[in-house]
């Protein structure tokens, strides 16, 4: 251990590295509470039931700025800083433990595995988000600065009651941590699906089917005691769903045989009950008794509206004690527009305003920036995202393990859904808390229509339209054209473009399509707008049929659809598009054209 504690009285808890393998500590009371300093928008400020509980100004919010630096974190002892996410770490971070700077690093560096001392995966970048698992104990004051002013940052600190001592962190306690190793479980191992007490479950393997539709229909639910606590879909349950998505984290994994394994420790005083149906495999350990009993609650549903902005309920709990210890989260997105710019809200014990606070979805998840890119790492992952974009299915999970969120009487998690567009969707969490027996929760089995993983709608496109982008006979006097996907704006039609870029004034693009027999009518374009698109004409057949087309907008639109009268003859017809100079408004003039679709209407 690279700190320790001492209580006069009781024996408090120690703020280390071996906590984020020691799920054991978690069945047990905390003497500590939590909180977290972040630059969520300080205008949601004004509370729920304005339009600034919404605001998204999350970055460059900070304390304060002294002495030319900006103060992220200033908490009073004793205590200890447990986590440091960023979406864009930046300048040089200090340190100040007890009034002395314990550190002082490259802010980039340090949370993303390379300053000295700070190993993978304790200090790790995953799909752009950089996250810090260090625990770092004071016992009178923590100050946390920055030179840089526009940061995205979260940072989780344990607060212990007065009088508590602890060994102040320095650096010099690196040479002691440790290569990081799995959780792991000993005992007896059993097929048996009811276990007699008192025990402790330490790992239960169930074999998955592999039918994502199966997956999330088959429930897995478990009594300790009589006591429901456990109600999921087997899928969620392990972390990932829809879906059998194999990946590996501290407490939980799917293996490429299937297997969903959880390390959450179980206990039960009399009897602990498994149903499923599914192969169950159970380690157990005889007589040992916590205070604290496991909880995991589903709540899904398939046709949540993503306007007007609403906070969805990760959990509700009140009336006993316990820790908050993690969430999966499973979303269907319709459209490639991003879906996870809301924040999670956590209340602890009544709070009239959250202690929690953050600063966008996936940050809470650990990453950034809306990236699609798969990862997994020991406290969280991102195990299904389907695309193009945020398009389709997204798995994923958070673990707090050294971060957990104790609560005495009560704790609300929310998570906005913020989209940016109006869309339906399909939106499922599962919440896992430990907790004294008898926590009111109000999580209900789940229908149906709440389980069904329902289809995505195919991409919207011209019906009988030579799409832009399936042209093969291309020749540019200038630049290239190819395929552009066009997961990142709305209407265009099969959500791709011909897209050409690098000419200028003068030059052509020359199209080449055959037809089976001549046939004259309306000619419909379909074409692109863009901040940096240039002014072009267009001929079919040596036979200017526009003019002129500004292809100048604020921002990547399908441009209104343009209607002429054409003639197209039998066998072989070419377009020839022109660039003739681009709009004043242009920033940056690169003169580019993007061709989405054409159709002959007779």
């Amino acid at each position: 251990m690279f700190s320790s504690l001492v209580l006069a009285a009781t024996l408090a808890q120690v703020a280390d590295v071996s906590e984020l393998v020691d799920l054991d500590r978690l069945t047990r009371p905390a003497d500590y509470v939590a909180v977290q300093d972040s630059s969520w928008d300080r205008a949601s400020a004004r509370g729920a039931g304005t339009e600034e509980w919404w605001a998204n100004n999350d970055r460059g919010q900070y304390l304060r700025v002294e002495d030319g630096r900006h103060v992220l974190v200033d908490a009073k002892g004793p205590g200890a800083i447990v986590r440091f996410w960023s979406a864009n770490p930046s300048g040089d971070v200090r340190i100040e433990l007890d009034g002395e700077v314990v550190l002082e690093e490259d802010l980039t560096k340090l949370l993303t595995g390379e300053a000295a001392g700070f190993p993978k995966p304790y200090a790790e970048m995953t799909a752009r988000g950089c996250s810090l698992y260090v625990p770092m104990p004071f016992t009178k004051t923590a100050k946390i600065t920055c030179s840089a002013g526009d940061l995205y940052y979260q940072v989780h600190v344990r607060r212990y009651p007065e009088g508590t001592r602890l060994a102040r962190w320095s650096r010099a306690d690196l040479a002691k941590l440790p290569p990081y190793a799995p959780p792991t479980a000993t005992g007896r191992t059993t097929t048996d699906r009811e276990l007699r007490g008192p025990g402790v479950l330490r790992r239960l393997e169930i074999d998955l089917p592999e039918d994502q539709d199966e997956l999330r229909s088959t429930l897995l639910t478990i009594r300790a005691d009589d006591e429901l606590c456990v109600q999921c879909p087997l899928g969620d349950f392990f972390g990932t769903g829809p879906g059998r998505n194999v990946y590996a984290s501290a407490p939980m994994q799917i293996t490429k045989d299937g297997v969903g394994i959880c390390l959450f420790p179980m206990p039960f005083e009399r009897s602990l009950k498994i149903s499923v149906d599914a192969d169950v495999r159970c380690t157990v350990e005889d007589g040992a008794t916590r205070p604290f009993r496991f909880f995991a609650f589903y709540r899904g549903e398939n046709q949540l509206k993503s306007h007007p902005r609403t906070d969805w309920p990760v959990a509700h709990l009140s009336g006993k004690a316990g820790r908050f210890v993690g969430c999966s989260l499973s979303v269907r997105n319709p459209v490639k527009a991003w879906w996870g710019e809301g924040d999670e809200k956590v209340y602890v014990d009544g709070e009239s305003f959250p202690s929690f606070f953050g600063t966008g979805t996936e940050d809470y998840f650990g990453y950034a920036w809306c990236d699609p890119t798969l990862f997994q790492h020991p406290f969280h992952a991102q195990t299904r995202c389907d695309g193009p974009g945020n398009k389709g299915y997204t798995s994923v999970v958070r673990w707090h393990l050294v971060d957990d969120i104790p609560f005495t009487k009560s704790l609300n998690f929310d998570l906005e859904v913020w989209h940016w567009v109006e869309s339906v969707m399909g939106f499922a969490t599962v919440a896992y808390f430990y907790a004294e027996p008898g926590v009111t929760h109000g999580f209900a089995r789940p229908t149906p229509e709440q389980l069904e993983i329902l289809p995505l709608p195919k991409p919207w496109s011209v019906k009988n339209a030579i799409e832009g982008e399936t042209f093969r006979d291309v020749v540019c006097s200038a630049g290239h054209a190819a395929r552009q996907d066009l997961d990142f704006a709305e209407g265009f039609s099969n959500e791709a473009h011909l897209w050409w870029q690098g000419a200028g004034p003068g030059a052509t693009m020359r199209l080449k399509f055959e037809m089976p027999k001549a046939v004259r009518g309306k000619l419909q374009l379909g074409l692109t707008k863009a901040p940096d698109y240039g002014i072009v004409s267009i001929a079919l057949n040596g036979k200017v049929i526009v003019p002129s087309f500004d292809g100048w907008a604020e921002r990547v639109e399908p441009a209104p659809q343009i209607d002429v009268d054409a003639a197209l003859i039998e066998g072989a017809n070419e377009l020839v598009v022109t660039i003739t100079g681009t709009n004043d408004k242009a920033r940056p003039k690169n003169y580019m054209f993007g061709f989405d679709w054409m159709t002959l209407r007779p």
